[in-house]
């Protein structure tokens, strides 16, 4: 055990739904966790957009938001498609590059590229 935090300390006297709490390896060796202190349900997610960069030759598409995005999903039809990640959380002023490959090495053509988040009011490509 690192340390050990009250709810109050967290919070800092801030609402516990609009909270997300972000624990992170001082040297970088571990991902990411990303916890919520309240259910789903009860979450005040604020609206974001968005911005998704497409690079169909090197097979990757990067995801980038200036607020909190919950849950981006990257969808593109097709069978036997591999993804390096989906259904993550984003933090503000982050971006995260995802490889969409196929497991027989074929060209993946990302025309019907779709990339949401429970709370993307909008989506941008370029």
């Amino acid at each position: 055990r690192v340390a050990r935090l009250t709810e109050k300390e967290i919070l800092q006297g801030r609402p516990a739904n609009q909270v997300v709490v972000c624990l992170r390896s001082a040297q970088g060796v571990t991902p990411d966790n990303i916890y919520y202190l309240r259910d789903q349900k009860e979450l005040g997610l604020p609206e974001t957009v968005l911005r998704v960069m497409a690079d169909e030759k090197r097979q990757r598409v990067t995801v980038f938001t200036e607020r909190l995005a919950r849950f981006v999903k990257i969808e593109l039809p097709g069978e036997m498609l591999t993804f390096s990640d989906n259904y993550f959380d984003l933090l503000p002023g982050t971006s995260r590059t995802i490889e969409i490959g196929h497991l027989e090495g074929k060209e993946v053509t990302f025309d019907e590229l779709r990339v949401s988040a429970l709370n993307a009011s909008l989506t941008e490509y370029d």
